[in-house]
């Protein structure tokens, strides 16, 4: 019984009596000690990268709303200037489905016959989105190619842009002839109501000009 008494207390007897320490394993308190380091390391790295990505999401979440407002108030933008500007979207069956690549023609007070109607270009929708205002471009001249295309100049600029018309070379874009659309084509009103656009055009051989009326709005 003293015996495992002293065995218990970490402590041995030799020859007569003497008693000394015995030094107990500490290998099973160290394995211990590190796997919990480890561990606690490991914990802490997944949680570092789990934060990580969760700001990276908050980033990106925030990026994507700051681009969406910017789009939204692109568009506010455009459709506010053509409204300041008294435009109304010219229809063009074999040209877009929508407000976007398209023909405006824009005249503030439409009963001053004096005051000319001018024509802007709005550019595609993704065009819109990114340059906003700048996507709104006045045009000066036209002219219609057999393939069905219009060709416009651009005001301050070398650039063309065509928009697809109905093909037809007897109808009223075909007389379309580098003609100075804010000189030649007003929108004026009809008695009975609504509008059309009123051109000044001449014929295939340059020997008379005549007046064709396109109902467009």
């Amino acid at each position: 019984m003293l015996f495992l008494f002293k065995a218990l207390l970490g402590v041995a007897t030799i020859g007569g009596g003497v008693v000394l320490p015995v030094a107990m394993s500490q290998s099973g308190t160290d394995t211990g000690t590190k796997t919990l380091q480890e561990h606690a390391r490991e914990s802490g790295k997944a949680l570092g990268e789990t934060v990580n990505r969760l700001v990276g999401s908050l980033v990106e979440l925030r990026r994507k709303e700051q681009a969406k407002s910017q789009e939204n108030g692109n568009f506010s933008a455009v459709f506010k200037d053509l409204q300041d500007k008294g435009c109304q979207l010219i229809q063009n069956p074999a040209g877009s489905k929508d407000d976007f690549h398209a023909l405006y023609a824009c005249k503030k007070n439409k009963k001053d016959k004096s005051q000319k109607t001018s024509f802007y270009y709005l550019g595609s929708r993704d065009s819109v989105k990114v340059m906003g205002r700048d996507a709104l471009k006045e045009i000066t001249t036209a002219t219609y190619k057999s393939d069905g295309q219009l060709m416009f100049a651009l005001k301050d600029s070398n650039q063309q842009i065509s928009i697809s018309v109905v093909a037809d070379n007897e109808g009223g874009w075909s007389y379309f002839n580098n003609v100075n659309l804010s000189d030649k084509c007003q929108i004026e009103t009809r008695m009975l109501g609504g509008e059309d656009l009123r051109c000044e055009l001449v014929d295939k051989n340059n020997s008379r000009s005549f007046f064709y009326n396109f109902s467009i709005f």
